[in-house]
């Protein structure tokens, strides 16, 4: 997400937490669900872009310097 890159991941464990809105999320035992998901992004050239931008977003919250900023105003208030 943070290099930009549209991301198709399972819907399994804590990934579509992780995920949020900024993924495809998929089965991850139906292979052609993958297929017709990693299909979609190459043709679905919006998709792609608001995937791109949403990861990028969502990639800054999970970043150590934006956890540490956060938890600091969270602490002098």
């Amino acid at each position: 997400m943070k290099a930009g890159t549209p991301v198709v991941t399972s819907s399994s464990t804590a990934m579509p937490e992780v995920a949020g809105d900024a993924a495809v999320i998929v089965d991850p035992y139906d292979v052609s669900q993958m297929a017709s998901a990693i299909s979609q992004l190459l043709r679905d050239i919006s998709l792609r872009e608001e995937l791109i931008k949403k990861g990028k977003a969502r990639a800054r919250d999970y970043s150590g310097r934006h956890r540490g900023a956060k938890a600091q105003r969270h602490k002098e208030k």
